[in-house]
């Protein structure tokens, strides 16, 4: 029965941005004041809930939009190089308005057959002061690159 309801939790931190699933069932949490969103062929421009209340408070959600309509617009297999210039173009903009946003890629699996996951988090610079997901590593490399 606990099985159940962790489940249900833990859909729901997905639903809403505060966690995102990096393959086999390993959940990447964020605290308050951060949230993400995988990057996916099929994205929707509504941001999860999270995420929503992190633009919405901090007057960024134009940008979101423009960021994801271009993110959208990359083709599908867009390199990371591509995907960081393309998160990297909007970084100021986000700054500005109080987050931080961070490109995240994790590796699932063996090397022939490994999944990799990509995925954005959004930081409010107050709320989550100093925040840094996991996994985080330099720019040029891969991982969870600082934006």
């Amino acid at each position: 029965m606990g099985g159940a309801c962790a489940g249900g939790q833990n859909k729901s931190l997905l639903d809403q941005g505060r966690a995102i699933d990096v393959g086999t069932g390993t959940l990447v949490k964020f605290p308050d004041g951060a949230a993400g969103l995988l990057l996916q062929p099929d994205m929707k421009p509504t941001a999860p809930a999270a995420v929503s209340e992190i633009l919405q408070a901090n007057k960024a959600e134009h940008t979101y939009k423009e960021m994801i309509n271009e993110l959208k617009s990359a083709p599908k297999d867009a390199d990371d190089a591509n995907l960081k210039k393309i998160v990297y173009k909007y970084k100021q903009s986000f700054k500005k308005a109080n987050i931080d946003t961070f490109l995240c890629k994790v590796s699932q699996g063996k090397e022939e057959k490994s999944q990799v996951i990509k995925y954005l988090v959004f930081a409010d610079t107050v709320k989550a002061k100093n925040y840094t997901p996991e996994n985080v590593e330099e720019e040029s490399s891969s991982g969870c690159t600082a934006m």
